[in-house]
């Protein structure tokens, strides 16, 4: 009984090929404070996500400037600069959720996960 949960959302490093990850300067921070206010609320949401559902909740976060994400994007109109939140294969939501809705819809998937899997044994 999982449930996933897919963030794309621009993460505070860049990537670069062989290189591996090159961190922001804090200059560079300072240029984008929307992007730093939104890691600040996913990050306080992920940690309620994490004490609430612990295992029964898979989620990730997936940067969408990474190639691996470039279907995600087209297929959910992902804007780099707004997280998009994918539950349960489905977009969600555009932006930072209010944590009441979002804890809503989580339990909703899986109460409906839930019956699934009684119906199937």
């Amino acid at each position: 009984m999982t449930v996933r949960l897919k963030i794309l959302m621009e993460r505070g490093v860049c990537r670069m090929g062989c290189c591996g990850c090159v961190a922001y300067s804090e200059e560079e921070k300072a240029s984008f404070p929307q992007q730093q206010d939104h890691i600040q609320r996913v990050g306080n949401i992920l940690r309620v996500l994490r004490d609430r559902y612990g295992e029964r909740l898979d989620v990730s976060i997936v940067d969408p400037r990474n190639m691996l994400a470039f279907w995600d994007n087209i297929r959910f109109r992902v804007r780099p600069s707004t997280p998009a939140w994918i539950l349960e294969r489905k977009k969600f939501f555009e932006g930072v959720p209010e944590l009441d809705t979002l804890l809503e819809a989580v339990d909703v998937a899986l109460a409906r996960e839930t019956s699934r899997t009684q119906a199937g044994s």
